[in-house]
């Protein structure tokens, strides 16, 4: 097998690994690292909180829901972060995740590396590729 086989082999575990971490969800409420999504929550809600009205989409929630929300997903999100479970959840989702970047980050590494190769063998006489 050859290098880019084996980095992208490396890579489809790693997401496996990173999904199994996370969670089977559709709407990512019920993730398994609960602090996780909390803080994704947050920050997509203190995003909207920053965007005019007009652009929040069809029917948006106003800045009273949103705030009010907001303080909501803070509390649980502290009950969260107390909880041992929940953290050890998060760190184990968290190494995985990181695993999954390093891999991606070799498979990228790799195409460039095909890809110069290529470039090279194109500039010396005699070689095609």
């Amino acid at each position: 097998m050859d290098r880019l086989a084996d980095a992208n082999q490396r890579l489809a575990i790693a997401e496996l690994s990173e999904e199994r971490a996370w969670g089977s969800t559709e709407d990512a409420r019920s993730a398994k690292p609960q602090a996780e999504q909390l803080k994704l929550r947050i920050e997509l809600g203190e995003y909207l909180l920053r965007l005019p009205l007009e652009r929040r989409g069809a029917n948006p929630p106003s800045d009273a829901t949103l705030i009010a929300g907001l303080a909501t997903l803070r509390h649980t999100l502290a009950k969260a972060e107390a909880d041992p479970q929940d953290r050890e959840r998060c760190r184990i989702w968290r190494e995985a995740y990181e695993e999954w970047l390093l891999a991606v980050d070799e498979v990228l590494f790799m195409e460039r590396m095909e890809d110069g190769e290529r470039e090279t063998a194109r500039g010396l006489p005699g070689l095609t590729a």
